[in-house]
């Protein structure tokens, strides 16, 4: 039986790790405050894949970095892009030798900051594709989507041990699970979309379905995906810019009424991630002498809401 710890058991984590602990995985999920009381009783999961609640021992749930890492063949991490270093540095005395952290988390620096802290080779490249919201403490909502994708490799070059055990299980749990062998491409790719879908989601306070009927939104939108493409693809993703872009309008085009994690930070006046998104594409435009006008425009109108623009 594999063992999933989960850090720390937000939204995305909680959702994936409960599904994996339905499926028959030993999960243990790292939990505070509000959160740590209410999985202590049950997690509450409202998902279009079918709801379902878990009691421990189902899982454990630990405030206790140690007891939730010690074992663990993987480590879920997803914890926003400013909390990286202190969550990485918490878990890093108690990783076993083999244990893979796979980074779910959104942007393109998250993985370096990984492996300086715990070793490449303790580190891998991750993406989760799903629209899910912590309503209230151990109770999540899952609108759209459930997709995993995890490199191959770790930061060292090395193969990911036991990833087709960690596939037949997520197939199990009814998520998508895919392999990705370039991390650059899985991550760049990822951002993207996000990019965009997040970042004016969040300025103009507006669900994906409004953005794309709005002509002025449906352009800035289009060209935001355009300019981060570009980069990504100088950037040394391999990926081309115009294709890449149709791809994603054409995805976008059918999922409705999506919000992003961004813009429910800001309507719950939670710290926003625009720094790890669009501020680190503005970073890497700017280092590769790529002009990102509207990526900049989006850290400026939501990072300075919260000072934490940066680049």
């Amino acid at each position: 039986m594999l063992q999933i710890a989960v850090a720390p058991a937000g939204a995305i984590g909680a959702y994936f790790g409960g599904r994996l602990a339905q499926a028959g995985a030993g999960v243990r999920f790292l939990a505070r405050g509000a959160q740590l009381r209410a999985l202590q009783q049950r997690l509450v999961v409202q998902s279009i894949a079918g709801d379902f609640q878990l009691e421990p021992p189902a899982y454990n749930v630990s405030e206790d970095a140690a007891a939730v890492v010690h074992g663990a063949d993987f480590v879920l991490f997803a914890p926003k892009a400013f909390d990286t270093a202190s969550v990485a540095q918490a878990l890093a005395a108690h990783l076993g030798p083999a244990t893979v952290v796979i980074s779910l988390q959104n942007g393109i620096e998250n993985e370096a900051v990984l492996a300086a802290v715990l070793g490449p080779q303790r580190v891998a490249a991750g993406a989760a594709y799903i629209e899910a919201e912590g309503d209230a403490p151990g109770h999540i909502t899952h609108r759209r989507l459930g997709r995993v994708i995890v490199a191959e490799q770790t930061e060292a070059g090395t193969p990911v041990p036991q990833l087709d055990a960690l596939h037949a299980l997520s197939t199990r749990a009814g998520f998508t699970f895919e392999r990705a062998a370039d991390s650059r491409t899985l991550k760049w790719s990822k951002l993207v979309t996000i990019s965009a879908l997040s970042g004016w989601t969040a300025a103009a306070r507006r669900k994906l379905d409004a953005i794309l009927v709005d002509p002025e939104l449906r352009a800035a939108f289009t060209a935001t995906l355009l300019e981060t493409a570009t980069v990504a693809a100088a950037d040394g993703a391999h990926l081309d810019p115009a294709q890449t872009v149709a791809g994603v309008l054409a995805l976008c085009a059918k999922l409705g009424d999506m919000g992003s994690s961004l813009l429910y930070d800001l309507e719950h006046n939670r710290r926003l991630e625009v720094d790890a998104l669009n501020g680190a594409v503005v970073r890497r435009g700017r280092a590769l002498g790529i002009a990102t006008p509207y990526n900049q425009a989006l850290l400026a109108l939501l990072g300075a809401q919260q000072g934490t623009v940066r680049a």
